[in-house]
């Protein structure tokens, strides 16, 4: 019996790093099972006018992977176009929704089913073992709440799903919350939650424990679909392949890892060894009594370009196991010598310093110089500076990125290490 895949297929365009393609999480999940498992797959989704035949090209060299007879097409309605600025940030979301939004009526009862939300409204599925990813960081709903049936279920989310469920701003208080909620009663309405932590890795829910999976370092980062890849790889290992929950989730992570080192979609999902998916380093999972670091944010802050970008950074890097020190929010503009007493205390106090290079502002290089000398962890972001400026900053050891989203990833894993 074929699996069910079911998911979005939408357009994607990001500015930085550039991205303009055919995506979607259920596109990428149907993917993902089609280069790694035998199986026959069918991939049921919403087509429209501007996707129908882009996907159906794209499907050509999955020789297991089939559009489900049931897809149904908005005629003359352009697909739903997701544009990021970069990674990190939610992406604006054109969509023309149709007024007449048909229900696909599914007779199959499956052996298994890999399903994510989407825009359009989800049909009642049913299969013996389901991995659900609601796909919603504000309104994420539940499996079942539709008539989906499942047999056993295991309900993947992200840390902002799970906090706006559990409406806990602590992820630890969030993550015992779900863990009493969904898991202990007698009836429970799923078997496994695992709580993606981006950085950080996941944890893995059960009725007894939550036990902790870590994340993967990797040089490059490019983030767009890595959630989607992540719950398509776990769906291999426990729904198709019998592993238990933990191995599943250490598998998908490492492909997750993988995937977003490249921006290309796995061709193989499982292995014992780092040395298979290349220069990976593990990192430490954290759990309740990680102890939070601090962050020295340094970067020019005197035009509301600048500011802007401050303070997007100072969002990013704060986490449950990070804080950030920043001049422009916890100094401000005063006298030069109370301005430098505070920056320095800063800078002493912090376990990991994120410089922005952008300008080559003079105080910010000085700022650099100092963490050098006083043997910091460094993370720079260099954004269009040539490579020959660059020469002090790189002999010093400090980690220099061109782009925002590995330089935030690898500023947020210095501090769980």
């Amino acid at each position: 019996m074929p699996i069910l895949v079911y998911g979005g297929c939408y357009r994607e365009l990001c500015g930085s790093p550039p991205h303009n393609s055919l995506g979607g999480s259920g596109l990428r999940g149907a993917m993902l099972l089609s280069n790694t498992s035998k199986r026959e797959i069918q991939f049921l989704t919403w087509l429209y006018d501007d996707t129908k035949e882009p996907l159906t090209g794209a499907l050509q060299e999955y020789k297991c992977l089939n559009i489900h007879d049931s897809c149904e097409a908005f005629d003359l309605c352009k697909a739903p176009f997701f544009q990021y600025q970069n990674p990190l940030l939610p992406p604006r979301l054109k969509y023309d929704k149709p007024e007449i939004c048909s229900s696909i009526k599914l007779d199959t009862t499956y052996e298994a089913a890999l399903v994510y939300g989407t825009l359009e409204t989800r049909p009642k599925i049913k299969a013996k073992k389901v991995v659900y990813d609601p796909q919603s960081p504000y309104a994420p709903t539940l499996f079942h709440e539709n008539g989906s049936e499942a047999e056993s279920l295991a309900f993947v989310l992200n840390a902002s799903e799970a906090q706006s469920i559990s409406r806990k701003k602590c992820i630890y208080k969030t993550a015992n919350f779900i863990q009493q909620y969904f898991l202990k009663p007698q009836n429970a309405i799923c078997d496994i939650i695992i709580i993606k932590l981006g950085h950080a890795g996941c944890w893995v829910c059960n009725r007894d424990e939550i036990e902790t999976v870590p994340a993967f370092e990797t040089e490059k980062v490019f983030s767009i679909g890595s959630g989607d890849i992540f719950t398509s790889a776990f769906f291999n290992q426990w729904a198709l392949l019998g592993k238990s929950p933990v191995e599943a989730a250490r598998e998908a992570s490492l492909t997750t890892a993988r995937f977003c080192s490249t921006g290309v979609i796995p061709e193989s999902v499982g292995c014992s060894t780092l040395s298979v998916y290349g220069n990976l380093k593990e990192i430490s999972t954290c759990s309740s009594d990680h102890t939070t670091k601090q962050i020295y944010l340094a970067g020019p802050f005197f035009n509301q370009a600048e500011i802007a970008l401050i303070d997007f950074l100072r969002k990013e890097l704060t986490t449950a196991w990070s804080t950030v020190f920043s001049p422009l929010h916890d100094v401000g503009f005063g006298n030069a010598s109370e301005v430098y007493k505070l920056d320095i205390e800063g800078l002493e106090n912090s376990d990991v310093i994120f410089v922005i290079l952008n300008g080559q502002d003079f105080g910010t290089i000085f700022e650099l110089g100092y963490a050098v000398k006083a043997k910091k962890r460094i993370v720079c972001l260099a954004e269009n500076i040539k490579h020959s400026d660059l020469t002090m900053a790189l002999g010093s050891g400090a980690k220099i990125f061109d782009d925002i989203t590995t330089a935030v990833y690898h500023a947020l894993w210095e501090t769980l290490k």
